[in-house]
């Protein structure tokens, strides 16, 4: 394993990079160990109908595995495909948005205000939007930061 690595450790840039290389691709492996569990399973349990015979109560048992590890197994194969999708380089970057009220006077700067608490509730509700820290440049002229 390249983290264990001394010289690695010794760079930390290096070491970073390989980190957050890590850290994004455990859940990808992840899933992919689950999907590939839950297929040796459905093989499992279709061998076992097969073997069933007779025996109602275990068939409509094994039926039932077979459904559910089925749909498992779609859900799962749904996740990996959102999972393998390339992620945009600037996704990890800040940005700086300037929400400004601009010509309209009283209404305009009820509808900015509006506006920027909705977002700052939406971020505060996901984690995965980060921070918000707020700006009061002026009367009528509000920022917000998003730090990820």
């Amino acid at each position: 394993m390249k983290l264990a690595d001394p010289d690695v450790v010794s760079n930390q840039s290096e070491y970073q990079k390989l980190a957050q290389s890590m850290s994004e691709l455990d859940e990808v492996v992840t899933v992919f160990r689950r999907f590939k569990d839950c297929e040796k399973q459905l093989l499992e349990s279709k061998v076992l109908a097969k073997e069933a015979g007779d025996d109602e109560d275990m068939a409509e048992m094994i039926g039932s595995e077979i459904n559910s590890l089925t749909k498992e197994i779609e859900e799962l194969e749904k996740q990996l495909k959102v999972l393998l999708l390339p992620s945009d380089p600037l996704d990890a970057r800040n940005i700086l948005l300037e929400v400004r009220a601009g010509t309209g006077g009283d209404e305009a700067a009820i509808w900015t205000g509006d506006l920027v608490r909705c977002g700052c509730i939406r971020g505060t509700a996901s984690a995965a939007l980060g921070s918000f820290q707020w700006f009061h440049a002026q009367r009528l002229n509000m920022e917000v930061t998003r730090r990820v």
